[in-house]
């Protein structure tokens, strides 16, 4: 606050003078008429006070309001604007001088000014803060790039920003780059064994031994294929529980849901609004058809292989033709076919992936030798992964593996 806009919040000399010449010729045009001579009358009583006024202020008196006013003025010329302490000690001074108004009125800008500067370095130390950990960031990004790159684990630049950004992937990537080629096929073989057969380490074992033995591993497509079947199998296993529930609503003499004409009627009637919000009959009425929908198109989704397609789409069309009778005859219907259609597609599915993972030890390509091809690589720690692999496994399992 500039000292013009500290002194504009109180009088100023002139504004004062004006303000008791004001005053006094309003008391003077009160006390006549303002006719002709009237008017001359009042201005030479004007002149006669502002007369006075000089007079008074020569012979050494001196309105105590205007000495108040520039006594602030004196101050407010001394002040530093940009410290909080300049504002307190000329707070201290005003109100030794007895003009507690203008104390007050400096303390509490002084605070202000104080808590504003306190603010505005606070930002700027976090925005400091903020900068020098992104320089920092971006710091090491680049050099675990350039360290990516150099090794020649990554395929392109993107790849290795992506694996650069992540510390635990760095770190594996770059153990990596120290290994010999063999040691980090090996390696991959058994991160491909843990994608495709997750939380089973017997199969995971019985994997890389086959692969090791002579077995052709699947291609990063067929990888991918099988976690995807995987996955939608896994869906498919977790709605066949919610299936029994919705047939339990179903069923019954008294169902909790029921279908029909009376409940479709009432069910379109409450859809227009004149019945007011659905009733919760008609809410799981929807809610049953829209799961069955959202079935149907998830058994399709997972199927994979001809007959699996196949039967998926013989399913649709029952379920759609039960769904039609709109009875509680064709609901029940409807979702046993349904979670009849989830089995199949689970069994289809595991023959699928059974014929995609080659998990059967395939006779060893003429002129190598199993013994020689599960010898594991210089630098490389197979062994100590199929060891860790095998302590997970059961006895009875150990016993299957002949171990």
């Amino acid at each position: 606050m500039a000292t013009s806009e500290i002194l504009g919040l109180f009088t100023t000399p002139e504004q004062y003078q004006q303000n008791q010449l004001a005053q006094f010729q309003n008391r003077a045009a009160q006390e006549v008429q303002l006719n002709p001579f009237q008017q001359a009358a009042l201005g030479a009583r004007t002149a006669g006070y502002q007369l006075g006024q000089g007079i008074g202020s020569a012979l050494g008196g001196q309105d105590p309001q205007l000495q108040l006013i520039a006594r602030r003025q004196q101050l407010a010329s001394q002040l530093d604007q940009t410290d909080p302490n300049s504002y307190r000690s000329l707070a201290r001074i005003a109100a030794s001088s007895g003009d507690p108004q203008f104390a007050m009125f400096l303390a509490q800008e002084g605070m202000k000014l104080e808590k504003d500067t306190a603010q505005l370095a606070e930002y700027k130390g976090v925005q400091a803060e903020r900068l020098r950990s992104a320089t920092e960031k971006q710091t090491i990004t680049t050099a675990r790039v350039n360290a990516l790159m150099e090794a020649g684990v990554v395929a392109n630049e993107n790849e290795a920003r992506a694996i650069a950004s992540n510390e635990g992937a760095f770190t594996e990537a770059m153990g990596l780059s120290k290994l010999p080629p063999a040691a980090k096929a090996e390696k991959a073989l058994y991160a491909q064994a843990s994608q495709l057969f997750p939380n089973d380490s017997v199969a995971q074992y019985q994997y890389v031994e086959n692969i090791k033995a002579g077995a052709k591993p699947p291609t990063d497509t067929e990888v991918k294929d099988i976690a995807e079947v995987k996955q939608a199998s896994s869906l498919l296993q977790g709605k066949l529980t919610k299936t029994d529930d919705y047939l339990k609503l179903v069923t019954g003499e008294k169902p909790k849901v029921t279908f029909g004409v009376f409940s479709n009627m009432k069910a379109a009637a409450e859809a227009t609004g004149m019945l007011g919000e659905p009733s919760e009959n008609t809410r799981m009425q929807d809610d049953i058809r829209s799961y069955i929908d959202e079935g149907v198109q998830t058994i399709l989704n997972a199927a994979k292989g001809v007959q699996a397609k196949d039967d998926a789409i013989r399913a649709q069309k029952q379920i759609e033709g039960y769904l039609k009778l709109n009875t509680n005859t064709g609901a029940i219907q409807a979702l046993n076919r349904l979670k009849q259609g989830q089995a199949e597609v689970l069994k289809s599915n595991e023959v699928y992936l059974q014929s995609r993972v080659r998990s059967a030890p395939i006779q060893p390509q003429s002129g190598t030798s199993p013994a020689t091809r599960a010898t594991p690589a210089s630098g490389a720690s197979p062994t100590s992964r199929a060891q860790e692999l095998l302590n997970k496994a059961s006895p009875e399992q150990r016993k299957l593996l002949g171990k």
